[in-house]
């Protein structure tokens, strides 16, 4: 992309129009600005005497050589060239960002979903560990009971055993 460096000179308006002497960078008492663009200023500075304003009063170039308003409109088009890729380039990381997100939107639902897997394996084996639990007691009940009957047992024998020794 072309890009276009701003000139600022200060010029004599002659009687006739024309520029009356050598263009200035700095002002002065009855100079006039203009600025111009990129190579339309090399081209008045070798040629100033031959620039001149037209009826309109529009600074204007010689025959030949590219006019000031053309370098206005490429100017122009120059800046509208960089906004709209100083917007694309925004647009483009913003793109990125979004698909950033999407990317560690979907890491994320692949972690709850493996971690609600996790969490029915943790609830079932719960279950089993509670059911395990529960048979465990039941048969603790049951031993309980057998050693119950079998000290009951052997209580009846020792009693036995006495009056058979008396």
């Amino acid at each position: 992309m072309e890009t276009y460096t701003r000139y600022t000179y200060y010029l004599k308006k002659g009687d006739d129009s024309f520029v009356a002497g050598q263009p200035a960078t700095e002002t002065a008492d009855g100079l006039v600005a203009v600025t111009l663009y990129g190579y339309e200023a090399g081209y008045l500075l070798e040629n100033w005497k031959k620039y001149y304003w037209d009826a309109s009063g529009n600074f204007t170039a010689p025959e030949g050589l590219p006019s000031h308003s053309e370098a206005v409109l490429r100017m122009k088009v120059t800046d509208q060239a960089s906004t709209i890729k100083d917007q694309q380039d925004t647009i483009d990381g913003q793109d990125k960002t979004i698909k950033a997100q999407g990317t560690d939107i979907s890491t994320a639902n692949t972690t709850i979903a493996s971690l609600q897997q996790v969490a029915g394996k943790i609830g079932g084996q719960a279950a089993k560990t509670s059911v395990e639990l529960a048979t465990a007691n039941e048969t603790i009940s049951s031993l309980q009971a057998v050693a119950g009957k079998i000290g009951g047992m052997v209580a009846k024998l020792q009693v036995a055993s006495q009056a058979t020794a008396e």
